[in-house]
């Protein structure tokens, strides 16, 4: 394991970025002061090496939780580490949304109640996204085309005022758990 987080590294180092739309986002997120979190089946170590790169050395500051796969004792697809992070942030799974890229990511933040866009990558492409509520190709940057998997964006990329009313409209539509009815 220790071999392969300094493979990884040296990857990262080489250049190997993070996805299309991910620094932007972030960076958006951050100056709007919204709550940022990680939720990782990971080890800290190679998310350092994901993120330093891009943030810096102290790129953790940005993040008001960060829980790794070795923070809880069932890793996904289990809700477990999203569930902490929830519980860290004190807020409900419906304030939040998460965005994964693999049908295991998927299924953990579903079965943490919270909403997820899923950005399939290249190595999941085969995985079941069906639980995730919003599929995109990715997350886009200015004048970059994606394409919403459900139709429900026409914009050309997705920008924290389209996530919000994303999230505002999915919310609204979303179950009443004591009924299973739309509220």
């Amino acid at each position: 394991h220790r071999a392969k987080t300094h493979t990884y590294a040296e990857l990262l180092a080489d250049g190997l970025s993070l996805r299309l739309g991910i620094v932007r986002l972030i960076t958006e997120a951050r100056a709007a002061g919204l709550k940022l979190a990680i939720a990782t089946t990971t080890t800290p170590a190679n998310i350092h090496a994901l993120f330093a790169p891009h943030f810096g050395n102290h790129w953790q500051a940005s993040f008001d939780s960060i829980k790794a796969g070795n923070s809880v004792p069932n890793k996904k697809p289990a809700a477990d580490v999203y569930l902490a992070v929830l519980e860290e942030l004190n807020i409900d799974a419906t304030e939040a949304v998460a965005f994964e890229d693999s049908g295991i990511g998927v299924a953990s933040a579903s079965a943490a109640g919270i909403p997820v866009v899923a950005t399939p990558s290249h190595f999941w492409n085969d995985d079941d996204f069906s639980a995730a509520d919003l599929v995109l190709e990715d997350l886009g940057e200015p004048f970059a085309t994606w394409r919403d998997a459900h139709g429900e964006f026409d914009q050309r990329y997705l920008d924290l005022p389209g996530l919000r009313a994303w999230h505002q409209r999915h919310t609204s539509k979303a179950k009443s758990p004591a009924t299973g009815i739309p509220s």
